[in-house]
């Protein structure tokens, strides 16, 4: 019978705990005390592209491009080092 207090005790300091922390995990997260994600800042764009679209696709930007003579590309840049992972162009004047 003693042993099933004491077991009985340590079951709810557990409960305690583990409510407690959860408390305190959703506050920090309501109150934004969490780490912001690091961004990129600025990405170095080729010169007289016009920008068409800015997707976020997990930890990768995708940018789609036009470029003056109207040929678009996609340009996959890695969120965190803002280096360029890929680009995808289409040449239009090769399909006529």
């Amino acid at each position: 019978m003693r042993a099933l207090k004491v077991l009985i005790v340590i079951m709810g300091v557990l409960l305690v705990l583990g409510f407690t922390i959860l408390g305190v995990m959703v506050v920090k997260k309501i109150q934004g005390l969490d780490e912001p994600p690091k961004r990129v800042k600025e990405v170095a764009l080729p010169k007289g592209f016009e920008v068409i679209k800015i997707m976020e696709a997990s930890e990768r930007i995708l940018i789609h491009l036009r470029s003056p003579n109207k040929n678009e590309e996609i340009l996959l840049i890695n969120a965190a080092s803002g280096q360029e992972i890929a680009r995808i162009s289409t040449d239009q004047s090769e399909g006529k």
